[in-house]
């Protein structure tokens, strides 16, 4: 089934909004509020969670379900992607620690009687690196998960990036009220078709 651009556009906003993505980037920004919901039987057997490391939005396994329903992803996608996830979310946590570690360094070096220019500029460096690691495991996710998506599934998966880089455009939108406010956050039973 051939999608116009029209409906991959609002149904990656409804995407979107639902499952609180901000400004484009995994893991990007807070996810707060009550949370969007799918039916349980969105992504059935398919546990797993968000963006590697994401401690932050407390609801990884929802938003898994959300996305497996709306690309329509298959049992063996699901699983992919859970892997790809899981691994992920072990590498991510062992360099976030790398890097508060590396981060609590500096501070106590800085903060010390005579700071070393040396060790403050290695400790900077090294932390550039872990967090240049950080944003290479993140594309590696993506690009992983990419390679498991039929044309249809990379179609709404781009049309919901494309949303997501749009979304400060959108807010300005409603600000001025040239727009409707956004739509209610899906419930209990409710898609996001």
């Amino acid at each position: 089934m051939k999608m116009n651009a029209r409906e991959l556009l609002v149904g990656a906003l409804v995407v979107l909004f639902a499952t609180g993505l901000m400004l484009g980037q995994m893991g990007g920004g807070p996810h707060g509020g009550p949370g969007a919901q799918a039916p349980p039987e969105a992504g059935a057997g398919f546990q797993g969670g968000g963006e590697p490391g994401d401690h932050r939005s407390g609801r990884p396994l929802q938003s898994v379900r959300i996305i497996a329903h709306f690309l329509k992803l298959t049992e063996q996608q699901g699983e992919a992607v859970r892997e790809i996830l899981d691994a992920a979310r072990v590498d991510s946590q062992l360099l976030r620690e790398s890097i508060r570690v590396a981060e609590e360094a500096l501070r106590v070096e800085i903060n010390s009687d005579d700071p070393s220019e040396a060790i403050v500029g290695a400790l900077v460096l090294e932390i550039h690196e872990l967090k240049g690691q950080l944003q290479e495991l993140r594309q590696g996710v993506v690009e992983d998960i990419k390679a498991l998506l039929d044309e249809e599934q990379l179609q709404k998966l781009e049309a919901v990036r494309h949303a997501a880089a749009l979304q400060p455009v959108v807010h300005a939108f409603h600000d001025l009220g040239l727009i409707p406010p956004r739509p209610h956050r899906l419930g209990p039973g409710e898609t996001a078709e």
